[in-house]
């Protein structure tokens, strides 16, 4: 078997591995450079697909109510100062993460509306 044979069976693998299924490798040198644009070409169109489908969804927004008279500034992540967020006395929309932690206080409920 010659070097670029092998190598194009390595290539092979590897994609059939990215693809999560089992590909039998070609045997002459034209097919599997054939063989190696199909499977790039599927996995290419398979990220493209997930990507797609991670960008619609978007995190849903929790409303969370507080009866404190004065705001209340929190943070997410206490090494990180960007990850304050502020809660204002009434209704407030925060992300999930947010909400959880303002929680952790008696005066600020979950929002129902009537």
């Amino acid at each position: 078997m010659s070097n670029k044979i092998e190598q194009l069976t390595e290539k092979v693998t590897e994609l059939s591995l990215q693809l999560q299924r089992e590909i039998e490798p070609e045997k002459t040198e034209a097919k599997l450079k054939q063989q190696v644009e199909a499977l790039t070409a599927e996995l290419a169109a398979k990220s493209e697909e997930n990507n797609t489908k991670i960008g619609q969804h978007k995190p849903e927004n929790a409303k969370v109510f507080s009866e404190r008279n004065g705001l209340l500034i929190l943070q997410v992540d206490e090494s990180d100062d960007k990850s304050c967020f502020k809660v204002a006395p009434g209704v407030n929309k925060l992300t999930p993460e947010q909400a959880q932690i303002a929680l952790k206080y008696d005066q600020v409920k979950p929002y129902e509306p009537a």
